[in-house]
């Protein structure tokens, strides 16, 4: 298994899940665990409970390691249900109409 500094792991999707058309990731930084989904931009989940700083060093190193696991899994190891771009696009057409 790759291990890396912030314990960065993909995650994989189910066709019943929001953002199945992004790639997702799980990372943890300080002790805590943090998701980030990718489309165009990593955008970060915090949690409930307050939003965390991270400072942007650490967000700049957190997403080169995803985008340099996009371009070297995309297609290979990654498996994403085969509606779950159109279900996506249907959604976008019929919120931003």
């Amino acid at each position: 298994m790759n291990k890396n500094e912030f314990k960065l792991r993909h995650i994989r999707v189910s066709i019943s899940d929001f953002l199945a058309d992004r790639h997702r990731f799980k990372f943890e930084y300080e002790g805590d665990e943090y998701e980030a989904a990718c489309y165009s931009s990593v955008d970060i989940q915090f949690g409930e409970d307050a939003e965390k700083n991270i400072p942007e060093e650490v967000l700049s190193k957190i997403t080169k390691e995803i985008y340099k696991k996009i371009d070297e899994n995309e297609g290979k190891n990654w498996r994403y249900p085969e509606k779950a771009r159109a279900i996506a696009d249907t959604y976008c057409e019929e919120e931003f109409a």
